[in-house]
């Protein structure tokens, strides 16, 4: 029979199923989350908000890729979003409004490449809060629908994936958290089938 590119011949006659592609996506070996590697205890203020950095009390790092963010209260926080302003896998402006959440951890469901603001609302306890990154790796695709993977990490499959987030509209919201752990010293790499 004959083979038509993009399609795969069968043993049934007229009857052609879809060629898929496969890629390699190499995360290197993205360094341990970091709960206050990007601020460390920064204040709020109880009448307006906050923004960092500023002159005396700039970020400690930027995340080492594109990944998420997370924002841990020192306290019960106050309802209001926090405003965070940066760059995507590739370089262009985002911003997220991220909900807090009393006493708990929140995070971005963005990834994001570097950080260049973050905005702390009002907050009549006067809390602080650690800004860092979590295991969730942006993805340099946009996909609309989920693909299949296969996760290496250090060389080693995976028996089971990790978490795969899409969207068809925002680039910065398609994410992988790995089934791995994410260390300095673990490469990981996904196997995408397009």
């Amino acid at each position: 029979m004959g083979r038509y590119p993009g399609d795969l011949t069968t043993d049934v006659y007229g009857f052609n199923i879809d060629e898929l592609k496969v890629g390699l996506i190499d995360f290197g070996s993205p360094i341990t989350a970091d709960e206050d590697g990007i601020l460390d205890n920064a204040a709020t203020d109880s009448t307006n908000p906050t923004s960092y950095p500023t002159e005396s009390v700039q970020f400690l790092a930027q995340p080492d890729v594109p990944r998420g963010l997370t924002f841990k209260p020192s306290g019960s926080a106050a309802a209001g979003g926090l405003i965070v302003e940066g760059l995507d896998y590739e370089g262009k402006p985002i911003t997220e409004e991220v909900a807090t959440n009393a006493g708990n951890k929140v995070a971005t469901t963005y990834a994001f490449k570097k950080v260049t603001k973050i905005t702390f609302p009002a907050d009549s306890s006067g809390i602080s809060w650690d800004v860092g990154w979590g295991d969730n790796l942006g993805l340099p695709l946009k996909f609309a629908s989920k693909p299949l993977v296969l996760e290496y990490d250090d060389g080693v499959l995976k028996t089971t994936t990790g978490t795969i987030t899409i969207d068809a509209d925002v680039f910065a919201k398609n994410t992988y958290a790995p089934n791995a752990t994410v260390d300095e010293d673990s490469p990981i790499k996904l196997i995408v089938f397009l």
